[in-house]
């Protein structure tokens, strides 16, 4: 008997637990449920877990806040090994499948971990891990590798906290410690075999040759042991799914900036010869700062056909050759679920083809009426069937995005009264009639008769001072000749006689 090995992570703890076949087990606050989270926004009897072959069967139990399956609301679904699911803060993950006497030895026991915070740099790749049929005399599946502990150094980064989970990889927020600073540090699992480090390695080689301010750079590659890793920006904002979880959705006028800056990340790795492959909101990033960035950009031409179909073009999900049109088609989904709250085609892989074939794409102003209607006939074309009716570019579907934000009309012309406004204006100029000068004349100017009179007063003035000096000087010259005679008995009158010749 084979039983389901799952963990549970909330808040940075994480919990190992385990459920067997015909045996219902409950998630939620309550001692009474199999799992108990101490997660506020859990309620108390959440959901029911239930493993049915190889497939483990989640049913929401009318929980306030509900059940989030690869980006999406659901009350019911399936997972495989390697896929998960949100209920409030708390993500549950299918790790493994393993024999009943395996689980008894393997005792589970909580694992320190870090919750993801809001400056998460690159997102959990959701993919679906396809589990082969299994015989009795076949090994067990390997449970996905714990993550590593906060604190741990690889090369020359210093593990903070877990960030996110992808495909094969962990992704960590760590410290550069010769740098001092904080990266996404994206560390290969140390269970991949030599074919999965090669593709790991060649994507994300390829990857660091593209450089784009909106996209997510890959700013060094190395290896430390075993260990292979690269480190990536750790990007300021919070990924489009978790602005979107719980069926919210994003008013348009703050969206479309997000799906411009995507369209010109995609636009650099078209131009590249690149094909993204899994645009979807878990990859797109909202900026704190404003606008977007689109993260995940391995630079590998080959698309990867196990991401959720729901954002998946049709020519991807039947096997035809891809192109630059299936991102396209990707981001029209991300587009939808963001305006509406909901995917334009949900179910399994088969279903969701079949859904593309029979049914258009109707109006998303029949929801919200809000929406522009240029904004509405682009997402339509960008989800059109065929790839040759979607727009030519990710380039033209950026303009077109910025077009919704510019005005919808011209400004206008100016008012017939903008001529009356220069006529006043111009008078200003204009010299004041001459009729009007004697008016301002007797007060700013003298007349020549008044000019000579002030003249008269200042030549008597200064006269006036000058007899005052000439008088002063003498008075005192008749002072000295009196000391003299009185003093030394000069005769002043013979004086007076030798000074003007005269007897």
């Amino acid at each position: 008997m084979e039983v389901a090995l799952l963990t549970a992570t909330t808040r940075g703890e994480t919990t190992r637990f385990e459920v067997r076949p015909g045996q219902p087990s409950t998630l939620g606050r309550s001692s009474s449920c199999s799992i108990r989270l101490r997660d506020p926004k859990v309620s108390r009897v959440h959901c029911q877990l239930l493993l049915v072959a190889d497939k483990l069967r989640v049913t929401d139990l009318d929980s306030s806040q509900g059940l989030m399956c690869r980006g999406l609301p659901s009350k019911e679904f399936e997972i495989e090994v390697g896929d998960g699911f949100h209920l409030g803060q708390t993500f549950v993950r299918f790790d493994a499948l393993a024999t009943a006497a395996e689980a008894d030895a393997a005792a589970p026991a909580p694992v320190p971990a870090a919750l993801p915070p809001v400056e998460s740099a690159v997102p959990t790749a959701r993919t679906h891990e396809v589990t082969p049929a299994r015989t009795p005399a076949a090994e067990p599946a390997e449970p996905r590798p714990a993550t590593l502990p906060t604190g741990t150094q690889v090369g020359k980064f210093v593990l903070e906290a877990v960030l996110g989970r992808s495909d094969r990889c962990t992704v960590y927020r760590a410290q550069q410690t010769d740098l001092q600073r904080q990266v996404a540090l994206k560390v290969l699992d140390a269970g991949a075999d030599e074919r999965q480090t090669e593709a790991f390695l060649a994507d994300v080689r390829h990857a660091a040759t593209i450089v784009d301010p909106f996209l997510v750079p890959v700013l060094e590659i190395g290896q430390d042991g075993s260990t292979c890793f690269a480190s990536l920006e750790l990007v300021r904002g919070t990924s489009l799914a978790a602005q979107l979880d719980g069926g919210r959705r994003m008013p348009w006028h703050k969206l479309v900036p997000v799906l411009a800056d995507t369209a010109a990340g995609l636009a650099t790795l078209h131009d590249h010869g690149r094909v993204h492959g899994a645009v979807q909101g878990h990859n797109v990033f909202v900026l704190d700062t404003g606008g977007g960035k689109l993260a995940d950009a391995r630079g590998s031409a080959r698309t990867r056909p196990h991401e959720p179909p729901e954002f998946s073009a049709p020519e991807q999900l039947d096997g035809r050759p891809t192109g630059p049109a299936a991102d396209l088609y990707a981001l029209g989904c991300v587009a939808h679920l963001a305006l509406i709250g909901e995917s334009p085609f949900r179910g399994a892989r088969d279903a969701v083809l079949a859904a593309q074939r029979r049914h258009a794409v109707p109006s998303l102003r029949e929801v919200d009426a809000a929406i522009p209607a240029a904004l509405d006939q682009l997402v339509c074309s960008l989800l059109a069937l065929d790839p040759a009716a979607r727009p030519g570019s990710a380039a033209a579907v950026r303009t077109q995005l910025l077009a919704v934000l510019a005005p919808a009309t011209p400004p206008p012309e100016l008012p017939a009264a903008a001529p009356r406004i220069a006529a006043i204006v111009r008078p200003v100029a204009r010299p004041q009639p001459e009729v009007d000068y004697p008016d301002v004349e007797p007060e700013t100017r003298q007349r020549p008769g008044k000019r000579k009179a002030s003249r008269g007063k200042v030549f008597a003035a200064r006269l006036t001072g000058e007899l005052i000096v000439f008088s002063i000087i003498l008075v005192v010259a008749i002072a000295v000749l009196v000391v003299l005679k009185i003093k030394f008995d000069w005769d002043i009158y013979r004086l007076f006689e030798g000074v003007t010749g005269r007897k």
